[in-house]
C-alpha cells in the first residue's frame, strides 16, 4: 500500500511539510484499521508505555499527524488517485481466490451499497462540500457536508451453483 501512496503526487510545497504524504495516507488507513478516532493520542500512549507504537511497527509511519492536519492533506488529494490501490488489491484478492466464497454466480459478486454522512457544518467548508439549505422559520440556514458511499460484499451461506 505504501508504494501506491508514494506514487500519488503531492500538491504541497516541497520542503515545507513536516508530515510526508505517505505518513498522512498510511495514518488515515490505520485509523480505519484500528477503528481509533484519535490515532495520535492512542499511539502516543502506546509509545510511552512500550517504547514503540503500531503505526511505526505495522505501517512504517514515521510521524503521526494530528486529525486536523490529516484532514487538510486528505482534502487536497483527488479521490481518483486512490483507484489504482483498489484495482491492485481487488486483483490480488481475485487471483488468490479469496472472493470465490462471495460469488452468487460464476464470476459475479453481490455488493450492497449504502451511504453515510460523516461531516457537517454551518461555517467550515471546502470546494468539495455538498450544500443544502434548511428553512427554519423565515430564514434559510445553509449546511455544508460530506457523504460517503459504503460497499459491502455479501457472502451466501450456500453455493448458488454447482
Amino acid at each position: 500500500m505504501a508504494s501506491h501512496f508514494n506514487a500519488i503526487s503531492d500538491p504541497r510545497k516541497k520542503g515545507s511539510c513536516y508530515y510526508s504524504q505517505k505518513d498522512v495516507l498510511m495514518s488515515a488507513f490505520s485509523c480505519m484499521y484500528f477503528q481509533e478516532p484519535s490515532l495520535l493520542k492512542f499511539q502516543q500512549q502506546m509509545e510511552d508505555q512500550q517504547g514503540n507504537n503500531n503505526c511505526r511497527s505495522l505501517f512504517g509511519i514515521e510521524n503521526i499527524p494530528q486529525s486536523s492536519q490529516l484532514r487538510d492533506v486528505l482534502d487536497n488529494i483527488p479521490s481518483d488517485a486512490m483507484a489504482p490501490i483498489f484495482k491492485d488489491f481487488f486483483s490480488r484478492l481475485r487471483r488468490h481466490k479469496h472472493l470465490e466464497g462471495y460469488a452468487i454466480l460464476p464470476n459475479v459478486l453481490m455488493c450492497s451499497i449504502d451511504g453515510t454522512q460523516y461531516y457537517s457544518s454551518k461555517k467550515i467548508s471546502c470546494e468539495h462540500c455538498l450544500h443544502k439549505e434548511h428553512k427554519t422559520g423565515e430564514k434559510p440556514i445553509a449546511m455544508l457536508f460530506y457523504r460517503e458511499p459504503l460497499c459491502i460484499l455479501i457472502k451466501t451461506s450456500y453455493s448458488c451453483y454447482a
